[in-house]
């Protein structure tokens, strides 16, 4: 059999044949080529194939020189790709030494501004990453300084290739010939990277802010000055996809700084953009962070959350479950289970502002992602809740399991407020304790439920305390105890909702104890995983729970494998 690398060379050396034959025609296929190896992450035989290239005599001239650019495009596609850090930051570096050696070598190719881009970018990455490892280390202060450096580095890069892409762009004609195709082609990539140089300029500001605690002026300064500069953007390219793009960055500035009005402003103005392909995901977005606005503590506007978020449902045609779609469905659920709440006890309307709000969450809670952990904390807290006491229930077990009720309802409204109040730290570390501190007591109030009930207690009753108790216990890290008692309620109960669920919940206990697990030995938790993900596709064959299970036995045994 022909060896597969020889296959590789035999395509590189037709590519560059059919790249000579093109002559300058054929830089449009090798932009192809070459992101068709990246995207199979072929990085060697991307760099191989530029090497040819160079060495062509036969290869346009300015193709040639544009060899060092695209190496550096590649090295930077392969940092992308590695999840070690030290041998990301060495690609990176690699990257940056290209693009500098290009910049040096051929100061007036028509691709030195996007070089000088790949360049800052590079940097404004390394900060990020510093920034990203001081808020979960414990070094936050000298992470949080050198992350400083890279971004006012990349930002003085920024400034030099903006004043260069000026002055090239401002040597061109006004009027170029329209059969002057390289003249054209070549101002048109000047006007392109001046426009995201312009971009990335506010950028740094915003995430500089995130170097300084929220409430400190330093914060504040450099969101200002980031909410100028991409307002600046959209009046000049308001008309553009990166112009509607500031017009979002700007809001989310003003969300920043808890100047929700303003930001509630920039976000209305891209809602009422005409429903199309190229305005859907921008529409996505200022959806989101409208309603993030709405339902925040000093707004409360739920009425028109509940609006715009059918609205965006009504109108959307794009991936159902992508992290906009999933958090837009959340967020309206917290807004119709927030007019629910106010509503009398026995207002008919309130059971069924209920019933919308748990069909929104529904497909969030079954699907991994930011919002996924909140969104089944709101159905275990509305789950057979009707604010009514349980009939002919012994009165220790009633008490007990309306109190764990009402904690359950307070741990989701402080859940919320914990996502409402993402980019305010002053306040997380105790909205973090309120949760955690209201749900051991819902815990221990399902314990003693438990305890107190007797053969006055209905079955479904008994069954839904062992369930939310099942998920707090998840949901508390006590997973060997979730795992006991969803497996529990799934061998005893296997034709009740509460024992289907418990089956889940203790099957992804038991992967993740196995993924968890300090021991070379980890075959108990093995078999407990494997053992259960059988019974589970055996009892319920062809259900959404055997599919769940399905799948979780296929990525844990490809886990196992690695």
């Amino acid at each position: 059999m022909f060896p597969l690398a020889s296959w590789r060379k035999l395509v590189l050396w037709f590519a560059v044949v059919a790249g000579q034959a093109g002559g300058v025609a054929g830089v449009e296929p090798v932009d192809e080529f070459l992101a068709a190896l990246r995207q199979r992450q072929w990085f060697d035989e991307a760099i191989t194939y530029l090497e040819l290239l160079e060495s062509n005599d036969h290869v346009d001239a300015s193709l040639r020189q544009q060899v060092l650019y695209e190496q550096g495009m590649t090295v930077l596609a392969r940092a992308a790709s590695l999840r070690d850090l030290t041998a990301r930051e060495t690609e990176l570096a690699e990257a940056r030494r290209l693009f500098d050696e290009f910049l040096k070598r051929f100061p007036q190719h028509p691709m030195a501004g996007a070089a000088r881009i790949q360049s800052a970018s590079i940097l404004l990455e390394r900060a990020r990453g510093k920034a990203a490892a001081a808020t979960a280390g414990d070094q936050k202060v000298s992470l949080f300084s050198a992350a400083r450096k890279d971004f006012e580095a990349a930002r003085k890069q920024l400034e030099a290739a903006e004043r260069e892409l000026a002055s090239q762009l401002a040597e061109l004609p006004k009027l170029v010939d329209p059969a002057d195709h390289q003249t054209r082609k070549y101002k048109e990539q000047l006007a392109k990277d001046l426009a995201q140089v312009r971009l990335l300029h506010p950028t740094i500001d915003f995430e500089l802010a995130d170097t300084y605690d929220p409430g400190d002026s330093a914060a504040k300064k450099h969101l200002t000055a980031a909410a100028g500069r991409y307002r600046a953007h959209y009046d000049d390219y308001r008309t553009r996809p990166d112009g509607l793009l500031a017009r979002l960055c700007e809001g989310r500035c003003y969300q920043r700084m808890g100047e929700l009005t303003q930001a509630l402003g920039c976000f209305r103005e891209l809602l009422e953009l005409p429903p199309a392909e190229e305005t859907r995901s921008i529409r996505a977005k200022s959806t989101r962070h409208a309603l993030e606005c709405l339902l925040d503590e000093s707004q409360k506007r739920y009425a028109e959350a509940i609006e715009r978020g059918q609205k965006w449902e009504q109108q959307t045609d794009g991936d159902p479950l992508d992290a906009d779609a999933l958090a837009i469905r959340y967020l309206t659920a917290l807004a119709y289970q927030a007019e629910s709440a106010a509503l009398p006890a026995q207002d008919p309307n309130r059971r069924k502002l209920a019933g919308i709000a748990r069909q929104y969450v529904k497909p969030v809670a079954q699907h991994p992602g930011q919002y996924q952990r909140p969104a089944k904390l709101m159905l275990v807290a509305q789950s057979g809740n009707n604010g009514a006491k349980p009939d002919d229930a012994k009165p220790g077990f009633a008490d007990a399991y309306q109190r764990a009720k009402r904690a359950l309802e307070q741990v989701q409204t402080v859940s919320a407020k914990i996502r409402a109040s993402a980019g305010q730290a002053d306040k997380l570390p105790e909205l973090k304790r309120r949760r955690e501190s209201i749900a051991a007591t819902a815990r221990d109030a399902l314990r003693s439920a438990l305890r107190l009930s007797d053969a006055s207690v209905s079955q479904e009753d008994l069954n839904s305390a062992r369930y939310y108790l099942c998920f707090l216990e998840w949901d508390a890290g006590n997973l060997y105890e979730a795992a006991v008692l969803g497996e529990f309620l799934a061998r005893s109960y296997p034709d009740s909702v509460a024992g289907k669920q418990g089956a889940r919940i203790a099957l992804a206990a038991y992967v993740k104890l196995y993924s968890e697990s300090k021991q070379a030995d980890k075959r108990f938790e093995a078999a407990q995983v494997e053992r259960l993900g059988q019974d589970i596709l055996k009892r319920w064959p062809g259900s959404e729970d055997a599919d769940e299970a399905a799948l979780q036995l296929l990525s844990f045994a490809a886990g196992r494998s690695q």
